[in-house]
């Protein structure tokens, strides 16, 4: 989503290959397209689910500022959007070429925390924050095995490990706003070995079915 770049790198088996990022491009086609369709906008949402939910927070300012600087009820919703590395810095500015804010907002391990810290820095009170993750990811989980120890794989320990770095990013994201909206669910994902909870709920059937505490992401999304 804010990729500029193709990156040229030599693989783990020692060949040469590209990733092509092009996402801010693609990003902005979409928008001009919206713009198009609705040159004028009362209230917006701005919703992403796994790796769409860490650019909500990174593209908030850019939709709203050039594409909608007349809307003053703006939603964020981040489904999923969790993984700790110490190299996201580099990632962001050498890897992906982004835009120049999305690299310097970058100062700790959390991805989306830094994001969405900067942007209440920038905003306060411009927009209203939501964020929903799933207890023990099971997609989320083995990712941060791979970026932390050079395997894609989970297991409960990975997942209590997860689980932990979730409590302690809603603690955070509610220090920069006790408002911001947090919903956790634990639907069981019944699919994938190491066990675990389902990766996004916000386009499945789950987006309706009920949570622990009786509510589902449909309606505690329409209440908020």
């Amino acid at each position: 989503h804010l990729g500029r770049q193709d990156f040229d790198y030599i693989s783990e088996e020692g060949n040469p290959e590209t990733l092509h990022f092009h996402g801010h491009a693609n990003f902005r086609l979409a928008m001009d397209t919206c713009k198009t369709l609705f040159p004028e906008a009362d209230k917006i949402l701005i919703a992403g689910e796994s790796a769409g939910a860490f650019a909500v927070p990174a593209l908030a300012e850019e939709i709203a500022d050039d594409y909608y600087p007349g809307c003053k009820d703006i939603t964020l919703f981040s489904d999923s959007a969790q993984l700790l590395s110490p190299h996201w810095r580099h990632t962001v500015r050498d890897v992906w070429n982004a835009p120049e804010h999305a690299w310097k907002d970058i100062h700790g391990q959390n991805l989306t925390l830094e994001w969405y810290r900067a942007l209440y820095e920038r905003n306060p009170g411009r927009f209203r924050c939501l964020y929903a993750g799933s207890t023990r990811d099971y997609l989320l989980s083995a990712f941060y095995s791979d970026m932390k120890y050079k395997e894609y794989t989970t297991d409960y320990g990975l997942q209590k490990t997860f689980f932990k770095q979730m409590r302690t990013m809603l603690r955070h994201l509610q220090e920069l706003d006790p408002d911001f909206g947090i919903f956790v669910y634990n639907f069981f994902n019944p699919i994938a070995a190491g066990g675990g909870t389902i990766h996004t709920a916000v386009r499945t059937p789950r987006f309706t079915m009920k949570a622990e505490e009786g509510t589902s992401m449909a309606q505690w999304l329409a209440e908020c």
